[in-house]
């Protein structure tokens, strides 16, 4: 699990760090605005967004055993069924959310 991980954190600075080059151009660093390195600004939105997903989605009511009963997230729930008739589709967004709970709450158990 922790593999997995690390593989994706490194994935995503790879992808973010390139994202600002375009093919066959080289960068401008003196007339840029931006200065800073790409690789501590990516290291900065992954914290606070790994903290925000780990306090906001329990607070919706994605909880690592289930979705908790009368609570947005079983709302969201409800209005996906509605919608994809009488079925939560794999995949969705009820469902990813769900399983980014479990992931965070299966990675800092084994810490």
């Amino acid at each position: 699990m922790r593999q997995k991980a690390v593989s994706l954190f490194l994935c995503y600075l790879l992808l973010y760090t390139c994202g600002g080059v375009e093919a066959g151009k080289k960068r401008d660093s003196k007339n840029s605005e931006d200065r800073g390195s790409g690789f501590w600004s990516a290291l900065t939105y992954m914290a606070v967004g790994g903290g925000l997903l780990a306090v906001g989605l329990p607070a919706l009511g994605f909880a690592s055993t289930g979705i908790v009963a009368n609570s947005l997230a079983s709302s969201l729930m409800s209005w996906s069924a509605v919608v994809n008739g009488g079925g939560v589709p794999a995949g969705g967004l009820v469902a990813t959310l769900q399983s980014l709970v479990t992931w965070l709450y299966l990675l800092y158990r084994d810490q």
